[in-house]
């Protein structure tokens, strides 16, 4: 996969963490938007590519990107950005102090590029200089052909970010609490039911696509099944496929047994009116691309309440089971 410099720039503006998870956009006027094509020069032809922020220290980072090999001259360029912020005009002085205090100039270096030499490395690190490359020979490898697919797949770990969670790793205490609740309505419900029997399914691992074996950890997302032994009632995920991506504003509910290929059309259209009449607090219906019938898409926010979650989901539990009796027990 070839990227073009915009294609370049945007990955990396869109997703300033894959530098360093502290950096942040900088609050400074570029072209059109802020930290972008920032004009550091007297002449107004010096322009930074993306300037941010390091969070840790209030210090600017300016990052220069070369869609080519990267080589000394860049290191020149670099440094050059860096002598101006020095010698700062009035008017845009009192926007970098307002943004970055008194650090304002002295800034991080960073070059983003394809490949180096090593000469070129020594010099950038002899200049306080980072280095970060981009291949697109590796993107490919790792499964990401165009530049659709890897921005799509990044707006996928920024949905999760946004969420709270920095990484896939140790979300099995959130998990847990997700199940822990779910967990409760349903023992609640057996407990007032003389012929229903209900239990949650306890979330799978990963299968890799190309592996023969399950890995030992847990598959990183929220996936509760509700079954009564014999059907599968309620679904409860964070993530599928393209189709139910990651969100960090949604979790996703379906009734997998409603649709199963057995039942007659007109009964599944049927059912789809229904579902699209039944209203809850905080829950949306949708329609897939890919698939033929309807799902729910169920606010995150109502974890937050636990008396509302579930209420909501013993809600949708019983609504499930009475469409399960109505239009499918016959024929599964």
């Amino acid at each position: 996969m070839k990227l073009s410099e915009a294609q370049l720039e945007d990955l990396i503006y869109e997703n300033i963490w894959l530098l360093d998870e502290r950096f942040s956009i900088a609050k400074i006027k570029g072209a059109k938007v802020f930290g972008r094509q920032v004009n550091v020069g007297r002449d107004s032809n010096r322009h930074i590519d993306i300037l941010c922020k390091d969070d840790r220290d209030n210090r600017p980072v300016i990052v220069e990107l070369k869609i080519d090999s990267i080589k000394r001259n860049h290191i020149a360029q670099l440094l050059e950005y860096r002598a101006l912020l020095i010698s700062l005009e009035e008017e845009y002085k009192d926007e970098w102090q307002k943004e970055f205090g008194s650090n304002y100039f002295i800034p991080k270096l960073f070059l983003v590029g394809k490949k180096g030499d090593v000469q070129s490395e020594i010099s950038a690190s002899l200049a306080g200089i980072q280095i970060k490359y981009i291949d697109g020979a590796k993107l490919e490898n790792l499964g990401y052909n165009t530049f659709t697919s890897l921005k799509s797949r990044l707006d996928e770990w920024n949905a999760i970010r946004n969420s709270g969670n920095s990484t896939l790793i140790n979300r099995e205490p959130f998990i847990n609490k997700w199940q822990d609740l779910v967990n409760e309505v349903v023992e609640s419900k057996n407990s007032r039911s003389k012929e229903d029997l209900f239990e949650i399914a306890p979330t799978p691992p990963k299968l890799y696509n190309h592996s023969k074996y399950y890995i030992a950890y847990q598959f990183p997302f929220i996936n509760i099944k509700v079954t009564n032994i014999l059907h599968d009632i309620m679904g409860i995920f964070e993530y599928l496929d393209e189709d139910f991506p990651f969100d960090e504003k949604y979790v996703y509910v379906d009734f997998p047994e409603l649709f199963k290929t057995n039942i007659e059309k007109e009964e599944k259209l049927k059912i789809s009116s229904e579902m699209k009449k039944f209203s809850l607090p905080g829950l949306h219906i949708f329609n897939p691309k890919n698939y033929d019938w309807p799902s729910y898409k169920l606010e995150r926010s109502l974890l937050l309440e636990e008396k509302d979650f579930k209420k909501t989901i013993m809600q949708l539990l019983n609504y499930s089971n009475d469409l399960l009796n109505k239009y499918a027990r016959d024929v599964i």
